[in-house]
C-alpha cells in the first residue's frame, strides 16, 4: 500500500457509533433526495439510494416514480405511492391510516418528554443532542458517544472497540493502523513465512520436492524443455507418452506412429480422433453428433425406457391392462367414460352414476348488486340492479373426493401437486378440491352437467337471497365458528382458523346461508365464470357471466383459508390468472 510502513494494513471502519450502545442500521430516513441509514443514536450511516423522484411523505424512503397517487376521498394516510394523503390531520386528531380519514385522539403525554403521543404526533420538547429517548417510557437518557477520531482500532471510550484487526496483526499504539505480523494481502495479514498469491495468504508447500506447484502459485523448481513435473514432484518426466523417438505433449496420444492431440471439445461421447472415445452413454441413452440423448423418455437425471412415462421426477410404467377408465398408476388415467358414466375404481369399467351433488334452487329475481358508493373498495362499484333468471348451485364447494369422480372418467385433469394442495393427502377427501385453474373448475362443472356460477349469481346467493348483508348468516359474528379463514387478530398461529390450510367441506353449520349453502364464505376461494373488471361500470345486467376473456384474470369469490377479513365479505371481489393452480382455489357449480 503506498504511502505506508510495510506491513501496515488500515481498516477503514465507521467512527461514533461502532459497538452495541450504539447498533448500526436501527432503521432507515429519507432527507433532501437520499436515503440513509440511520444508527440507534440517531446518526447518519451510509447512503442506500439516490431518490430520482424525492423522498417519501414519512421522509422515510424514496418516493415511487411513476406511481399514480390514490387518494380519493381520502384526507389522510398513505397515497400507495410512498407519499401522504392531504391535508392531513389537524392537531388533536389522529388517521385511520387504513380508511384515510381522521378521527379525534387525545394525545397521552402527561409526564412524557419524547416519544410517541398515540395519536402519530411525539411528546415535546424531544431529547438534546447526546440523548436519546426510551419511547415506552417516554425519557430522555444519556448514552455515551463513541471517540475514535481517527482511530480504526483499539477502545472506543465508551468501553466497545473503535475496530478489531484481521488474524495475523495486531493494533498500533496510535489506533491508526494494524501491523500484519507477515506480508500484507489486499486488506489481510499473513503469518510469518507465508507469501501473499492470488488466493490469499498462502503456506508454500515444497517439502522433499525439485519441481511442480508450490500450492501458491510459484513453484518448487522448473524441468528441461520436453519434459514434465512427476506428479510427486521429486523428478521430471516426460509429460505424454513416448511414441517412436519423441516425447507426446501433455494431453496427447499416441495414434499410428504420431503424436495425436484428442478433440473432445463439447463431447461427452462418441469418437475423439485419435482411436479413443470422449466417454459412452448410460442405458437407455444414444450418442449423437457427440452429445448422450434419452431414446425413450427423459426424467430428473436418468431416461425412461420403452413405454414408460415421467412421474414425480421418476420413470413410471403405466398399468392400464383390462381396464377401460380408472388411474394408471403413473399421474394419468386408462380411459374416458361416456357422458352420464362414472367409473368403478374395484373393476376399472364404466358404468350409469351420478356425480354426487347436491343442488340447492333460487327462484328468479332481481337484486342490489355491489357496495353503495364509499361503503366499499371502487372494484364493488357502481351497485347496480341485477335479474336474475331462475339458477341453482351446489349445496357445497366440490369436494376433492367428488373431482376424482371426475378424473377418473377421463373427464377431468388432475390438480396441481405443489404444496397445500389436497390431492393425494390421506383424510382429505371430503376437503374441497383445491390447485385448479379456472378451465379446470369449468370443465368439472360441465361434466357434472353445470356450468360455473356468474359473479351475480354467486353473490346473490351469499347473500341469503340477494339480501343487505355482509354475510350469508347475517351481519355479525365472524369468527372461525362460522368461517375457514386466517383469524390471526383471534390469536390463530397458521391460517385457516390455525389448520394451516382448508377443512373439510361444510364443517361449520352455523355459516351457512339462509338457503342452507357451506363454505359461501372462507375454506377455499370459488372460481366465477367472469372475467376480471376492476368496477361494475358495463356489467351485464341480466344476471349472466361477464366472460370476454381479454385480461387473463378471472374473477374468484369467497375468500379461503388464508385471506383476512377483508376479504371475508359476500360483496367482496377477487382475481386470479385464470393458469394458475393455487391451493387456495377451489370451485362451486352452478346450473
Amino acid at each position: 500500500m503506498p504511502g505506508l510502513a510495510p506491513g501496515l494494513v488500515v481498516l477503514l471502519l465507521a467512527a461514533g457509533c461502532a459497538d452495541e450502545r450504539c447498533p448500526s442500521h436501527a432503521h432507515q430516513a429519507c432527507r433532501g433526495g437520499e436515503a440513509y441509514w440511520v444508527d440507534a443514536c440517531g446518526q447518519r450511516e451510509e447512503t442506500v439510494e439516490e431518490c430520482e423522484c424525492g423522498c417519501n411523505g414519512f421522509g422515510l424512503a424514496c418516493l415511487i416514480c411513476g406511481c399514480e397517487p390514490r387518494c380519493e376521498g381520502r384526507q389522510c394516510g398513505p397515497d400507495g405511492c410512498g407519499g401522504l394523503c392531504l391535508p392531513g390531520c389537524p392537531v388533536g386528531q389522529a388517521c385511520d391510516q387504513e380508511r384515510g380519514t381522521c378521527f379525534s385522539c387525545d394525545p397521552q403525554c402527561a409526564g412524557r418528554t419524547c416519544g410517541p403521543d398515540g395519536c402519530g404526533r411525539t411528546c415535546g420538547p424531544g431529547c438534546a443532542a447526546g440523548e436519546r429517548c426510551d419511547e415506552e417510557a417516554g425519557r430522555c437518557e444519556v448514552v455515551c458517544v463513541p471517540a475514535c477520531g481517527q482511530r480504526v482500532c483499539g477502545d472506543d471510550g465508551c468501553g466497545g472497540s473503535c475496530g478489531t484487526c484481521p488474524a495475523n496483526s495486531s493494533c498500533s499504539a496510535a489506533g491508526d493502523g494494524c501491523v500484519c505480523v507477515g506480508p500484507g494481502c489486499g486488506l489481510a495479514c499473513c503469518a510469518a513465512g507465508d507469501v501473499c498469491a492470488a488466493q490469499g495468504c498462502c503456506s508454500p508447500a515444497c517439502g522433499g520436492r525439485t519441481c511442480g506447484d508450490d500450492g501458491c502459485g510459484g513453484s518448487c523448481g522448473a524441468c528441461p524443455q520436453g519434459s514434465a513435473c512427476a506428479p510427486a514432484g521429486d523428478d521430471c518426466l516426460c509429460p505424454g507418452p513416448w511414441c517412436g523417438e519423441g516425447c507426446c505433449a501433455g494431453g496427447e496420444t499416441c495414434w499410428l506412429g504420431a503424436c495425436c492431440p484428442p478433440d473432445c471439445a463439447g463431447k461427452q461421447c462418441g469418437d475423439d480422433g485419435c482411436g479413443g472415445s470422449c466417454g459412452g452413454c448410460s442405458a437407455g441413452e444414444i450418442c449423437q453428433d457427440g452429445a448422450c440423448a434419452c431414446l425413450f423418455e427423459g426424467c430428473g437425471e436418468g431416461c425412461c425406457g420403452a413405454g414408460e412415462v415421467c412421474w414425480q421426477a421418476s420413470c413410471c410404467l403405466p398399468d392400464c391392462a383390462d381396464r377401460a377408465c380408472g388411474d394408471d398408476g403413473c399421474g394419468a388415467v386408462c380411459g374416458a367414460c361416456p357422458a352420464g358414466e362414472l367409473c368403478d375404481e374395484a373393476t376399472s369399467t364404466c358404468a350409469p352414476g351420478d356425480p354426487g351433488l347436491t343442488w340447492v334452487a333460487f327462484a328468479g329475481d332481481s337484486f342490489l348488486m355491489g357496495s353503495p358508493e364509499g361503503q366499499g373498495s371502487p372494484y364493488q362499484e357502481p351497485q347496480h340492479q341485477v335479474w336474475l333468471a331462475p339458477f341453482e348451485l351446489t349445496l357445497t364447494e366440490v369436494s376433492v373426493a367428488q373431482y376424482r369422480r371426475c378424473y377418473l372418467a377421463g373427464g377431468c385433469s388432475r390438480p396441481g401437486l405443489d404444496e397445500g394442495s389436497n390431492w393425494g393427502v390421506a383424510g382429505r377427501q371430503e376437503h374441497p378440491v383445491n390447485a385448479i385453474d379456472w378451465s379446470q373448475a369449468g370443465a368439472y362443472c360441465r361434466w357434472a352437467g353445470g356450468r360455473l356460477p356468474s359473479e351475480s349469481e354467486w353473490e346473490y346467493a351469499a347473500r341469503s337471497g340477494g339480501r343487505d348483508q355482509r354475510f350469508p348468516w347475517g351481519n355479525e359474528g365472524l369468527s372461525c365458528v362460522v368461517a375457514v379463514y386466517d383469524d390471526w387478530l383471534g390469536g390463530a398461529t397458521h391460517p385457516g382458523c390455525g389448520l394451516g390450510g382448508t377443512d373439510a367441506i361444510c364443517s361449520r353449520p352455523n355459516g351457512r346461508s339462509a338457503q342452507g349453502l357451506c363454505d359461501l364464505l372462507g375454506n377455499a376461494w370459488e372460481w366465477v365464470g367472469d372475467s376480471w373488471h376492476d368496477s361494475y361500470l358495463g356489467a351485464p345486467v341480466d344476471g349472466s357471466a361477464w366472460d370476454d376473456l381479454v385480461e387473463p384474470e378471472s374473477v374468484m369469490r369467497g375468500g379461503g383459508y388464508q385471506s383476512g377479513d377483508t376479504a371475508l365479505d359476500a360483496r367482496y371481489r377477487g382475481y386470479q390468472d385464470r393458469l394458475e393452480q393455487q391451493p387456495w382455489t377451489g370451485v362451486r357449480c352452478a346450473r
